[in-house]
């Protein structure tokens, strides 16, 4: 899958907004199992991955990291290891995307306002609530997708 995946990315049949749709699909799947099904010990390196996270403020390359090792993390959570081996196939155009995200923010990403969005999803699957760990990853897609299409704008509205 992975191959299939890293191919379409290579010659363009897929953008960044549709890897994006995907990943929000399956991640608010991914967040409601995990906040049913998870183990003290998934939310804890949830919580741990989290600071991770938030150490990496203004650092493009390492978020993107630490971005994607979150994700996982949620995925290992759900006790589904369709959604862990998912998460990895999409590792390539999941680090596409994050990228797309923060380089379509004006001048610099609001960090911040990111890192919130992440840890309204930490905060809602370790507080076993299903739907609002679904909530949680749905906004955080919906503020990534409205960077995308601020950028797109703004470039076609460019000299």
């Amino acid at each position: 899958m992975e191959t299939i995946f890293r191919n379409a990315m290579a010659t363009q049949q897929i953008s960044a907004q549709q890897i994006l749709d995907v990943r929000c699909a399956l991640e608010m799947g991914c967040a409601e199992q995990a906040a049913q099904c998870g183990s003290a010990e998934d939310f804890f390196t949830l919580q741990q991955q989290m600071k991770m996270l938030r150490h990496t403020l203004g650092d493009h390359e390492q978020f993107i990291l630490q971005d994607s090792l979150f994700h996982l993390q949620i995925a290992k959570a759900s006790g589904n290891p369709l959604y862990s081996l998912m998460i990895e196939a999409l590792r390539t155009p999941l680090a596409s995307s994050i990228s797309a995200g923060l380089d379509a923010r004006d001048v610099s990403p609001d960090w911040e306002s990111i890192i919130q969005l992440h840890q309204y999803i930490v905060d809602a699957i370790c507080d076993r609530d299903p739907a609002a760990a679904k909530l949680a990853v749905a906004r955080h897609f919906a503020s990534a997708t409205q960077a995308l299409r601020d950028a797109a704008c703004r470039s076609d509205t460019a000299p």
